[in-house]
């Protein structure tokens, strides 16, 4: 079933497929989405594609959910800036929540904060110095992985976008070299 084919109402509940039937005309089947997939996604998350290999292009694209395809076990994605949905595999999405980052950098950097004054109180060559060492430290190899999963997803989005760039620049280019279009007016015979 073409993922172009797949609707869930406004909130994502209750969607319709549609296939063709035995002659030709389109049969409804309606399928239940839960509002929640066990992959923890719903519809209207925003994603970001990553770790596809034949669609290496795609890497770093971001989107929306609109729709599941129960038999492809896939999401329909609406990248930014395109009409049509690509199908994922939810093992290719990373749920877009830049807010959470942003939380959870604020939390690290408070607790490293409470930990660099409790290092400054505690005794030189004492069990808390060096817990509060080893703490230090764990905070902010932290940090350094938030820091470097963002640039890591940058990274991918540049890439994504620079990628669409050429292919748009390189549709735009063959549609220059086809000849112009003639028509040729014939006067109607009576």
């Amino acid at each position: 079933l073409p993922i172009s084919q797949v609707d869930f109402g406004a909130e994502g509940g209750l969607g319709v497929a549609r296939r063709a039937g035995p002659r030709g005309g389109m049969v409804k089947k309606k399928k239940a989405f839960e509002s929640r997939s066990e992959d923890g996604f719903q519809m209207g998350d925003e994603v970001e594609i990553h770790g596809l290999q034949g669609a290496k292009d795609l890497n770093g694209r971001r989107g929306r959910i609109v729709a599941y395809v129960e038999e492809t076990q896939r999401f329909g994605v609406r990248l930014e800036g395109e009409l049509e949905n690509k199908a994922v595999r939810p093992v290719n999405l990373r749920k877009l929540d830049e807010e959470g980052d942003a939380a959870e950098r604020a939390a690290l950097e408070a607790q490293l904060a409470q930990v660099v004054q409790q290092l400054k109180t505690a005794e030189e060559g004492s069990q808390a110095r060096s817990l509060y060492q080893r703490m230090l430290a764990e905070l902010i190899k932290k940090l350094k992985d938030i820091d470097e999963m963002n640039e890591i997803r940058a990274k991918e989005r540049a890439a994504a976008a620079a990628n669409a760039a050429a292919a748009a620049a390189a549709a735009a280019s063959a549609l220059l070299l086809l000849p112009p279009l003639r028509l040729r007016l014939q006067p109607s015979r009576q």
